[in-house]
């Protein structure tokens, strides 16, 4: 099971809270209407839940393999300015 390193107290990004807020709403809406989508299409739900492309989930899905197997400590944020592209760690 994945285990968030955010803590207690610790201020969420605006992008991260837009997200939180999309899965509450696709939750709030199963719950209501009942699932849109099978259970089983995970990698759908993930995307219809959060609003991401399969792009962005293939590519959030590898690194969250390098995490998992410890190729890498944590996850990147990534800012794209007009001529550069830089990699931050949180």
């Amino acid at each position: 099971m994945f285990t968030s390193k955010t803590g207690k107290g610790k201020p969420l990004h605006s992008q991260t809270r837009e997200i939180i807020a999309g899965v509450m709403h696709f939750m709030k809406q199963e719950a209501e209407e009942g699932t849109t989508i099978p259970i089983a299409n995970y990698r759908e739900r993930v995307r219809a839940a959060t609003g991401i492309s399969k792009n962005a989930y293939h590519s959030i899905a590898k690194e969250q393999g390098k995490v998992k197997f410890g190729e890498k400590s944590s996850f990147s944020s990534f800012y794209t300015d007009k001529n550069k592209t830089c990699t931050e760690s949180h």
